[in-house]
């Protein structure tokens, strides 16, 4: 918490308590104790970055993309990195974003995190895995979401109203995390099921 009242810019706190969460540094909950304990020098900053962190994303692009996908009239409530198993209980890649009722993935493609060429081959193809077992995937990158979020936005509702559309979901089941338990699975039952699961 100290860290994130300090940092520079207010990206660059929500950043530090993103990460904290993300790498289980920290339980969310704690975080939250610690913002409150500190009073109101620099709450709104400290309480801003927990709320994305809240989310479940494990980085600052993906909480960008939730905080943006939350405006949608058209989509329905999205999740942040739940596990994915196919019908055979095998599990698959983690999405970034995932639409439940049509079993659609949007997955944050960043070069920063993954600045060798190798790790940005490899983050590409496992989404491989996921159309294999024909779920729609949808790629965006962390400049679209910055520098064009209308676009992002319309890009992500026009593939999520098609998928409905079809009348078809892929035979997945996704169990949502609670980022409030440092992105432990939530037990069955907790969330309700999407159509088709």
């Amino acid at each position: 918490m100290d860290a994130a009242a300090a940092a520079p810019s207010d990206e660059q706190a929500r950043a530090v308590l993103v990460s904290a969460a993300r790498s289980r540094t920290a339980r969310t909950s704690d975080l939250l104790h610690w913002a409150l304990a500190r009073g109101q020098v620099g709450s709104r900053r400290l309480h801003d970055g927990l709320a994305l962190a809240a989310t479940g994303a494990w980085s600052l692009a993906e909480s960008d993309l939730l905080l943006l996908l939350s405006t949608s009239k058209v989509l329905p409530e999205v999740w942040a990195n739940p596990e994915l198993r196919d019908a055979q209980g095998i599990r698959l890649t983690t999405p970034d974003i995932w639409v439940d009722d049509v079993a659609m993935a949007v997955m944050v493609h960043s070069r920063k995190w993954h600045a060798g060429e190798r790790e940005w081959e490899s983050t590409v193809e496992h989404d491989t895995d996921l159309q294999a077992v024909r779920v729609v995937v949808l790629g965006v990158t962390p400049h679209s979401i910055r520098a064009r979020p209308r676009w992002v936005l319309e890009r992500v509702e026009t593939a999520y109203v098609r998928a409905r559309a079809s009348g078809e979901r892929a035979d997945v089941v996704a169990t949502p995390r609670d980022p409030w338990q440092n992105g432990r699975l939530l037990p069955p039952g907790a969330v309700r099921a999407g159509r088709g699961a």
